[in-house]
């Protein structure tokens, strides 16, 4: 039994420590730098109304339903305005900028850790204090934020690595546990999610798409004509689940990954254009890219060289 137990306890370390590139990560410091500001970017309109003192959820409202010890822009806001003898608002403009070059630190890989661990705090305290409009995208951000204090992201292509304070590596045991931790993540994200759908009928029987697309919020199009042919839901519905559920198991598979790569990605760029969910859409197909993109392209290069082997034979014959 206790050998058993030790096989088992080895073959899980040896699947997780494997040395990969390193490359990926530096996508994932981009890439996740580039989605925190695209999002301020949207809200940069708006920002007092949704994050001011007196916005559409005021601050003592907001504080109410968070722990004393959470991060809230409120807190942060105030201390600025005491500090610099200026307004409440002000000072929560001033967050946002301080955000905003946290992020351009993280996009080039400056005082990496220092501005990963800003962005984290700072996402998270607006999460707390904009909890109305939080949905799929502030978590999973969040998530990505998270494990970006313990990415190795100052590893590859940073200006951490120039200026003495990281040493540029090509590969690394590090980079390689990044990714298994993402892909792990996302299989538990989207098995969840399957089963989760199928225990109801409603993705079963098509209902749900109907809905969606009936739906004021997410009615970008007219889809009033799919009412004729209900099969269409009924099969995008079933499709929905069958790339959810099978991400867990074919993402894994040489053969077969690279088409459930496109096939995610073209689910999640058919909820930007069909809903208008464009950040969720992006972080999730961020997530998968990450995730499996160096193993998808693994695969591409492997089959290419087995496809130019007979024609290289047949030259040397020549």
């Amino acid at each position: 039994m206790l050998k058993k137990l030790n096989k088992l306890y080895s073959s899980i370390f040896k699947f997780i420590e494997v040395e990969k590139p390193t490359y990926p990560l530096l996508f994932f410091r981009m890439g996740l730098a580039l989605i925190c500001i695209g999002k301020l970017a949207v809200l940069s309109a708006n920002y007092l109304t949704f994050y001011g003192q007196y916005g559409l959820l005021q601050w003592t409202i907001s504080k109410v339903s968070n722990y004393n010890f959470s991060p809230h822009i409120g807190d942060y806001s105030l201390f600025l305005a005491k500090l610099f003898s200026i307004s409440p608002d002000d000072a929560a403009v001033m967050v946002m900028k301080i955000f905003f070059f946290s992020c351009i630190c993280l996009f080039f890989g400056l005082f990496t850790k220092i501005s990963t661990f800003l962005c984290f705090i700072l996402h998270l305290a607006y999460i707390n204090t904009g909890s109305g409009i939080v949905y799929g995208v502030e978590v999973f951000t969040q998530l990505s934020l998270f494990y970006a204090l313990f990415f190795p992201l100052n590893s590859t292509y940073a200006l951490d690595s120039l200026i003495g304070i990281s040493q540029y590596k090509k590969a690394s045991v590090s980079a390689g546990i990044a990714m298994r931790m993402i892909q792990i993540q996302m299989c538990f994200v989207y098995l969840s999610s399957g089963i989760e759908k199928c225990l109801g009928k409603q993705w079963l029987n098509g209902e749900a798409i109907w809905r969606t697309f009936m739906m004021p919020i997410f009615n970008n199009y007219n889809f009033s004509w799919i009412a004729f042919y209900p099969f269409l839901p009924l099969l995008m519905g079933i499709g929905v689940l069958i790339i959810e559920i099978g991400y867990t198991y074919f993402m894994w598979k040489k053969n077969i990954r690279v088409i459930w790569l496109v096939m995610i990605v073209g689910l999640h760029l058919g909820i930007g254009i069909l809903m208008g969910m464009w950040f969720f859409a992006s972080i999730m197909i961020f997530l998968s890219l990450f995730a499996f993109g160096a193993d998808v392209i693994s695969d591409i290069a492997a089959y290419r060289a087995k496809e130019a082997r007979p024609v290289q034979h047949y030259a040397g014959l020549n």
